[in-house]
C-alpha cells in the first residue's frame, strides 16, 4: 500500500510497518481504550484492588504483545488524560 506522502506502508497484526518504525494501528488502540474503559466504569461498585487487579492483566499482556513497536499512544492514554493532566484513578 502506499500513502499520501507516497511511501510503501503494511498493517498486520495490529503493526503498522513503514519500513523505518513500527507502531500499533489505529484499531489496535481503540481496542485497548475500549477495554480498559470497560473495566474502569464508574457505575461498577468494586473497590480499587479489584479494578487494578482486573485491569493489570489486560496492560501487561498489551505491553507484551507489542513491546516491539512504538505504543507512545498507549501509554498517554494511561497517564494523562484528554488535557495533558496526569490521570488520577
Amino acid at each position: 500500500m502506499k500513502s499520501k506522502n507516497n511511501i510503501d506502508f503494511m498493517e498486520y497484526l495490529g503493526f503498522h510497518f513503514n519500513g523505518r518504525w513500527r507502531r500499533l494501528t489505529e484499531k489496535a488502540v481503540k481496542k485497548f481504550k475500549a477495554e480498559i474503559k470497560h473495566r474502569t466504569r464508574r457505575q461498577q461498585s468494586k473497590n480499587l484492588e479489584t479494578v487494578i487487579a482486573s485491569i493489570n492483566p489486560v496492560i501487561r499482556g498489551c505491553g507484551n504483545y507489542f513491546k516491539e513497536g512504538t505504543v507512545k499512544k498507549i501509554r498517554d492514554f494511561l497517564l494523562f488524560s484528554d488535557n495533558g493532566q496526569y490521570r488520577s484513578i
